[in-house]
């Protein structure tokens, strides 16, 4: 079996991306971009530093030479550093080798959970995502919907979501009855005179996954 070879140093901060996004130009049907391309990726979190590479793989860890559960063995660290690779359905298809230096555990989990995002990065025309945030915890669905927000001006985003805190701060919203659309607009505009969408967001609010006002 050939022998993969990982040059960790060769990265740097310069040719990391700043942001990270699910889809390429040529994706893969239900499946996240670059499925069999390596990738790299700088991230930083407080005083933690972590550069990563990602090698098309089976989902094999190595953290400063150790495996995943012995460098974080907290599940929470581990859901953490997962979730760039949860968020676009790519778990198992590529072996992560990081070298992580500085900072606490928290900051070196968060570090490393950018490294990864970045590393998974594309700059489409165009990103579509199908319920993206529908099975997240309210943390990580913030984070998620923060890093579409900062692709505003940048990209079109498409965002197909039953959630309204997904949705609520998207240029225009359209809103779907029984398949077709009844009515369109901002989320303020949508409140004032939709039935439809005063029913969702009042059914979520009073359940609690609305979300509130940022």
């Amino acid at each position: 079996m050939a022998e993969t070879t990982v040059d960790i140093d060769a990265l740097d901060e310069e040719n990391a991306p700043s942001s990270y996004t699910t889809e390429t130009e040529e994706s893969a049907p239900g499946r996240g971009q670059s499925i069999t391309a390596p990738g790299s990726g700088l991230g930083r979190r407080k005083e933690a530093v972590a550069r990563v590479r990602l090698v098309p793989g089976t989902g094999q860890w190595t953290l400063n030479g150790r495996s995943l559960e012995d460098y974080f063995p907290n599940k929470l660290h581990q859901q953490l550093v997962r979730a760039p690779f949860t968020i676009l359905d790519l778990e198992g298809r590529f072996d992560v080798v990081a070298r992580i230096n500085g900072g606490g555990v928290s900051g070196q989990a968060g570090a490393l959970r950018l490294g990864i995002a970045r590393a998974l990065y594309r700059r489409p025309r165009l990103l579509v995502m199908d319920e993206a945030t529908s099975a997240l915890d309210n943390l990580t669905e913030r984070k998620v919907t923060e890093v579409i927000e900062s692709l505003s001006g940048r990209i079109t985003v498409i965002v197909v979501a039953q959630k309204v805190s997904s949705i609520r701060h998207a240029d225009q919203i359209l809103v779907l009855d029984a398949g077709r659309i009844v009515d369109r607009g901002t989320h303020e505009e949508l409140l004032g005179r939709c039935a439809v969408y005063q029913e969702i967001v009042d059914s979520q609010e009073t359940a609690g996954v609305a979300g509130g006002e940022n």
